[in-house]
Parts: C-alpha cells; structure tokens; sequence
C-alpha cells in the first residue's frame, strides 16, 4: 500500500509548549484536518479503524491538498497523534500498529497532558524487550483516560433547574441573568421568584425572558429567601437544581463542570460545588483566596467550615435536596436568616457525597444592602444551626465551636468593608473571648481585606499596579475574566 504523501516540516522540540500546543491543534482538528500535527499514516484495509504510523512528523492537513486524502475519508474518527518522542521512545524507527483514542475535550485536556508526559518517562527508560507492552498498555490508559474527560452530558441531557430569589435587585438582576443565560450548558429551567420587590427588578425579568424563553418570572408576597427557593423548585420537574442569588454571578461553565462532577460520582454524590471570587458592587473581583478542595464524605470537614461558602456555588440532586427537607424557612420567623444555605449542606451531607470543581465560577458580590449584609442576624442563624448538629454530633463539638469563631471573625471583616464599624468592633470582641488566639492571629487578614476593598483610593492602586506592570489593571470585571 502506498504511504500518503505529506509535506514534511521541521522537527518539533520536545517542550511542554509544544506538546500542550500538538494536543490543542489536535482537538480543533476534530472538523478540519489541517492543524492536525502527525506521523506518516498507513491505513490498514483489513480494519479501517487502526492506523500505522512510520516516518516523520508531518502535518496530515497537506494530504488535503496534496497526496491521498486518506483522512478525509473517516471526519468521525480522525486519527489522534502521540508526542513525538512517545512514540519514538517506546519502538525506535520500527512502524507500530496502535489503536488510538480521540482528542480529549478541553477541559481534560491537562490531565491527558501530563498522563502522556509520563508515558514518555517510562516508556523511555524500559528495557528494549519491554517497550511495545509498555506502549501497549500506556496506549489502554489513554484509551480509559479520553473517555473520562468526555462530558456525559452528551449522552444525558438532563435538565437544570435554576432558582434565582429576588428581593429589590434592580441594580443587579440584569446581569445575573445575563451570566446565567451564557451557560455552556444550554437545557436550563430558569424560575425568578419575585419575592414582593417594590422597584423594576421584575420589570427587567420580564424584558429579559422575551429575550430568552428559558426564563419564567414567579411573583408572590415577601416570604424570605428560603421560601422563594422553595417555590422555584416546587415550580420545575428538573433533576438538578442550582441556585443563583440576584447579584451574584456565573462564569459560563459553571454547570457544565458541575454537572459532569455530579454525574460522574454517581448517584451517591449529591452536592457539587465550586470556587468563588468575592467582587465588589461593580462587579470587580478583590479576592481569590477561597480554595476548598474537600469532596466524598465530607460531614465533620463541613462542621467545622463552610468551604461551600454561599447557595450560588452548589448543585444539587433534587433526590437529597428533598432529603434533606429544603430550605428552612422557620428561621426568618426567628429573625435570623442568612444561613440557609449552611443548613442545607450539612443536611445533605449527612447522606451524600460532595464533590469539587476547582475553578473559580461563581462571582459572590459583597455590598451593604444584600441579606448576609445583616452582619448580627447572620450571627443568630448560624448559631441555630450549628446548634442542631451539636446536639446530633457531640463528637463534632470542637469542629463546630471553630465555626462559629471563624464565621464570627468572617462577619467582623464583612462588617468593617460594609463601613458597619460598632458592628464589627462588638464582633471582634466575642470572638477575643470565645478564642483568643484565633482573634489575634486573624487581625492583619481583617485589615488585608480592608484594605483591599475600602481603605485604599482606587486611584493610587491603579497608579501602583501600573508601576509594576504597564498593562495592567486594578480589580478586573469578573464578566470580562476567563474561568
């Protein structure tokens, strides 16, 4: 059989550059062939669906235009190209017939990465005897690696219910949904639950949804937060369900990721959540520090911080949001909301898996007239609950005892951005008299994100940034970020 005939380029370094940019060529390949970096390519008539790669690397988009246009034959399996010196490494100059995987999605493309890096390692320092099995079975991981970085949610197309509470969010709403619609993930369920606004939040609603038929606008008297997402659950049949604040923010793959995670794990993994970026009220990210990565059973980790952090950064089965009892909304008629959403992840995660997504998706805005605002109210709610799971866990009494000090000293800082100063100072005081220590040590954190959000003119940290880098600048829209 007669080899294709390929332009020849020049020989690739062996980088990781390189490699990242032979494997990202290799994914956009998936409808054109040109980009596609490869080895000479023998068909095998016996089976189409193997390859015999000999010979240099070549660009198989050349045989289009050229030579035999072999590729262009098979657009739905196009033929994946392994580092040249995996290849090279594990057989020399022979030719080797290999089975090999489609590109990875995106997504996974780092893990697929370094897999492959370290199959060059060890394929190159196996004896010679050794190399085709250790190629063999390399090429078996691979196999098993590209199918899991595939996103199920091709072969299940489940739909998402997203809740979205709204209380006088004019300012904000139009955003929100913005970023909801934007989602990746395009079979969505959006419910807004106007809960009494008295201004054109939904006004805007409205607008947005002959826009976007996705979304449905829910009206009812003010009932709290709890009740309202109650109410947008009530109001969907969908499987899953997320849950949006009306000034908070998604980055565009925030389901996508979560779901995946969540199908994934299986049916006993039943809260997926994410990482957030506090932003300011124009929707500039200040801080990044939120870095979890706690997953599987996670009950006492959860006890003794709320690493979920917010109701905008979970999703979850509907089977143990039910389980779990949904939100409570006992707590408004005791004056202190604001930990809803801690009580519903410990609740789940007394019978479910958590599981991570590492990336920053969620833009959690801070500003002085949203309900966590209510600094002392947040206080009461989160003593109720962790309450609770100190009578039915006194094993977790220390875990939770460290709770309450870190979400004291959390409130004290939010206190003192929001310019609340009797409020924070009262605060500070009790938790110098519950942990001294803990109080202590976390005062240069307070003044750090005083600083960061209040104190500095925005001017003079521009005029810094600017020193250090001239391209550069300060608090950069979450909107506009890549996550």
């Amino acid at each position: 059989m007669r080899p294709c005939r390929h332009k020849s380029v020049q020989a690739w370094t062996r980088s990781e550059d390189h490699l990242s940019e032979c494997f990202r060529s290799s994914v956009d390949a998936r409808s054109t062939h040109r980009r596609l970096p490869a080895r000479r390519l023998h068909r095998d008539r016996s089976n189409p669906a193997r390859w015999r790669r000999t010979g240099n690397l070549s660009t198989a988009g050349d045989a289009c235009h050229g030579g035999r246009s072999d590729l262009k034959r098979e657009p739905e399996r196009t033929p994946f190209c392994l580092p040249h010196r995996v290849t090279e490494a594990a057989c020399g100059k022979k030719s080797l017939w290999v089975d090999l995987p489609s590109p990875p999605e995106p997504a996974g493309l780092h893990d697929y990465l370094v897999k492959t890096n370290r199959i060059a390692s060890f394929a190159a320092n196996s004896p010679r005897s050794l190399k085709r099995a250790v190629l063999t079975a390399c090429l078996h991981e691979l196999h098993h690696l590209a199918e899991k970085t595939k996103s199920p949610m091709v072969k299940d197309n489940a739909t998402v219910g997203v809740v979205v509470p709204m209380f006088n969010a004019e300012r904000t709403i139009r955003s929100t949904l913005t970023s909801i619609c934007r989602q990746n993930y395009q079979a969505l369920d959006i419910i807004v639950v106007d809960d009494g606004s008295t201004d054109e939040s939904a006004s805007i609603v409205a607008f947005c949804a002959d826009k976007d038929r996705r979304i449905r606008l829910i009206r009812q008297s003010n009932g709290g937060v709890a009740h309202a997402r109650n109410r947008g659950a009530a109001s969907t049949d969908a499987e899953f369900l997320a849950f949006v604040d009306a000034d908070d923010l998604w980055a565009p793959s925030k389901i996508a990721l979560q779901l995946r995670a969540l199908l994934e794990g299986g049916s006993s993994a039943g809260l997926a959540y994410c990482w957030f970026a506090h932003i300011d009220e124009d929707g500039r990210v200040f801080s990044l520090h939120n870095h979890p990565d706690a997953q599987g059973h996670v009950l006492q980790r959860m006890c003794r911080q709320n690493f979920v952090g917010n109701g905008s950064s979970m999703l979850v089965r509907r089977s143990a949001f039910e389980q779990a009892g949904q939100f409570d909304s006992s707590l408004r008629a005791k004056s202190a909301q604001g930990c809803e959403d801690l009580l519903m992840c410990l609740r789940i995660a007394e019978s479910y898996e958590f599981r991570v997504v590492p990336q920053h998706l969620v833009g959690y805005r801070m500003t002085n007239v949203n309900m966590s605002s209510d600094v002392m109210q947040m206080l009461r709610s989160c003593e109720i609950v962790l309450a609770e799971f100190r009578e039915k866990y006194p094993q977790f009494g220390g875990d939770l005892d460290a709770h309450l000090v870190d979400m004291i000293h959390w409130l004290a800082t939010r206190a003192l951005i929001e310019g609340r100063f009797f409020a924070a100072y009262d605060l500070l005081k009790k938790s110098v008299v519950l942990d001294p220590r803990t109080a202590i040590s976390g005062l240069p954190d307070i003044v750090d994100a005083y600083c960061r959000a209040r104190l500095v003119p925005r001017w003079i940290k521009l005029r810094v940034k600017r020193m250090l880098n001239k391209d550069a600048e300060f608090r950069p829209l979450y909107s506009e970020m890549s996550w």
